[in-house]
């Protein structure tokens, strides 16, 4: 079986780490991680991965706004440490650190299934365009 362990592969905003993670475990059929969110999200921006996720927050937590992608109210999650939950690749999500503090979860990852989708206002963004504009310290 192949399989990867252990490497740090941070998302980097403006210079800046804006969520470390490092990928813990790896298979055709999923990967292990450990998130560390160091920035929230700017207002109005969502993103949907491409793969679902199943998500155990650790420390701190943070507030989660949900989207459907295909429209819809977007609703509030408190996501809170203990706490499992899991997102499919159906609903756009933003990250909002509670006191600007990190927070530390483990995920898993299912299988990539195409390329993750960023959007604002219905509107689909360029990956380059989501990267620059919406993960900045404000």
């Amino acid at each position: 079986m192949n399989h990867r362990v252990y490497s740090r592969l941070p998302l980097i905003y403006h210079g800046e780490t804006a969520l470390d993670r490092w990928l813990l475990w790896e298979t055709r059929y999923f990967s292990v991680w450990l998130h560390k969110f160091v920035m929230t999200e700017r207002e109005g921006y969502y993103h949907v991965h491409p793969f679902w996720l199943l998500k155990f927050i650790i420390w701190r937590g943070y507030v989660e706004w949900l989207v459907p992608i295909d429209g819809g109210t977007p609703r509030r999650r408190n996501c809170r440490p203990g706490m499992i939950l899991y997102q499919g690749r159906s609903i756009g999500h933003r990250v909002l650190l509670r006191g600007e503090k990190p927070s530390w979860s483990f995920c898993i990852y299912g299988p990539y299934q195409g390329q993750g989708i960023f959007f604002k206002g219905g509107k689909r963004l360029p990956y380059n365009d989501y990267m620059m504009k919406t993960r900045t310290k404000e």
